[in-house]
């Protein structure tokens, strides 16, 4: 699996290739310094190397600075390594799926060539399998002079239609969800981001400013749709039960405040504020 996804994603391979090299660089940059710290600060040698001593620590700290921000790129590197590795899982079981249910067609299917051999049931066959697709493709009420009969084709009919309606109220609610699942993994980006800066700037608190950042109201505003969301999906028993009111009132919120733009907005004005609030730092 590792050496596919290497095959596949060459560039974020060599990625996390140059961050470990940096890494290693660092890491030995920095047992130098602290070997040199620990040979001027023996008995009197404090007192003494002072001034070498104190240059010598503000270097250490610009390592352990930039440290902690390849530790960052490596983490981000191998979050999108598993990403990957879970997109191609997934798309193995769903091809694994697809076989068996392509294994399944095929017995059904030289069950029916079996069958076929003898002429009354090739027949029989024939009239059945148009009968089915028929009866599984109704969507008005038809007229029958057997009322029985009649009774049962009209509840096919409204099983049909419901079906129908419940297939795309799946579909939608399978959309909605992928969409809420970007919009976390997102965030949570987002959240690492401000963790890292804040984590700088308490390492360099003498001369970085703390770090604020004031949301603009483009975001605010997007996530203020929470709570109304919640309250439309909530009830999962009202949603089996009558799928077209849900698919109706969900559509308006798929098509335009989960839209991909609205999306991409919010997450744009997240990335200015970031990158404002760290404007004075440069």
């Amino acid at each position: 699996m590792t050496e596919s996804l290497r095959e596949l994603n060459p560039q974020l391979n060599q990625r996390e290739e140059n961050l470990k090299a940096r890494r290693a660089a660092l890491e030995e940059e920095l047992a130098q310094l602290n070997e040199q710290i620990r040979r001027l600060s023996g008995c009197t040698g404090v007192v003494i190397n002072f001034g070498k001593i104190t240059r010598l620590d503000r270097q250490r700290q610009r390592i352990i600075g930039e440290l902690k921000a390849v530790q960052k790129d490596l983490k981000e590197v191998r979050e999108e390594w598993k990403g990957t590795s879970i997109e191609i899982q997934a798309e193995q079981d769903d091809l694994q799926s697809q076989w068996q249910q392509k294994a399944l067609e095929l017995s059904r299917l030289q069950g029916e060539l079996n069958y076929l051999d003898d002429d009354n049931k090739r027949e029989n066959l024939a009239h059945r399998s148009a009968a089915r697709h028929v009866l599984d493709n109704l969507k008005e009420p038809i007229d029958c002079p057997n009322q029985e009969i009649k009774s049962e084709l009209d509840l096919m009919v409204e099983l049909n239609n419901h079906s129908d309606t419940y297939q795309l109220g799946l579909g939608s609610v399978s959309g909605m969800i992928a969409l809420l699942d970007g919009i976390i993994q997102g965030l949570q980006r987002f959240k690492e981001s401000v963790q890292g800066l804040i984590d700088e700037q308490r390492i360099h608190s003498s001369y970085l400013p703390q770090l604020k950042i004031p949301l603009p109201g483009e975001v605010l505003d997007f996530h203020k749709q929470w709570d109304g969301l919640y309250q439309k999906v909530q009830d999962d028993r009202q949603i089996c039960s009558d799928p077209e009111t849900f698919l109706e009132s969900i559509q308006p919120i798929i098509d335009q405040d989960l839209s991909e733009p609205a999306i991409k907005v919010m997450f744009d004005n997240l990335g200015q504020a970031l990158k404002e609030a760290t404007q004075s730092w440069r």
